[in-house]
């Protein structure tokens, strides 16, 4: 019997329900094919109703929409994540035991383990169709590769730890009208005009208060 899949994204509640399963549970669940779609499709909802909240100036309803926004990111990567593991090893073991591909991925998730199927058993036939001993294996040149590559794995993670650092915001007034700027986290604030109220990342409120151009709240 097939499992009920998330059909509302509005509802945040169906969302948490499904992180909960995804972190108690072993094997990954089931969600529709365009999952991450409607996920992203949500999040720039959200994005858009804070936007217009930043030009209200409703100072509560920038800082409610801002948490729900946050909560809503940090649950949908947390869920991206123990998918992303549960994948991997459900990949390792259909090359080792010849097991199936598992129904109920989403489209993106479904490339990514056929992708890693493939790889692995490429690899695998690569490494064991050969007619020397295991001590092949163990000689220093392989010993060195392995540091290195074990090093650049190092190097990877310590750069995505880099990029997922939170990014701060704080709440500032415009002194004069302004252009539209991209923030250091990706998103465009603006255009404002003299006097609005706006929610940006502290780097760029710093860099605009530093030229006298917005003052904090």
């Amino acid at each position: 019997m097939r499992k009920k899949l998330i059909k509302n994204m509005e509802d945040l509640s169906e969302i948490a329900n499904l992180h909960i399963k995804e972190k108690k549970l072993p094997y990954l669940q089931p969600v529709e094919k365009d999952f991450y779609k409607r996920l992203v499709n949500r999040y720039k909802k959200l994005r858009e109703m804070f936007n217009r909240s930043l030009k209200d100036g409703n100072l509560d309803n920038i800082f409610r929409i801002k948490t729900e926004m946050d909560n809503f990111y940090n649950i949908i990567l947390d869920i991206y994540k123990i998918r992303l593991e549960k994948i991997i090893k459900k990949a390792i073991k259909i090359v080792e035991d010849e097991d199936s591909i598992p129904e109920g991925l989403a489209e993106e998730e479904e490339i990514l383990i056929k992708e890693l199927v493939e790889l692995l058993r490429k690899n695998k036939e690569m490494i064991f169709s050969v007619e020397e001993s295991v001590e092949k294996f163990e000689d220093k040149e392989t010993i060195a590769e392995t540091s290195k590559r074990e090093e650049l794995g190092e190097e990877i993670k310590e750069e995505k730890r880099e990029e997922e650092k939170e990014v701060e915001y704080i709440v500032v007034r415009t002194l004069n009208d302004l252009p539209e700027i991209v923030g250091i986290d990706g998103m465009t604030y603006g255009p404002f005009k003299k006097n609005d109220i706006a929610l940006l990342p502290k780097e760029n409120a710093n860099a605009l208060k530093n030229k006298k151009l917005v003052e904090i709240v």
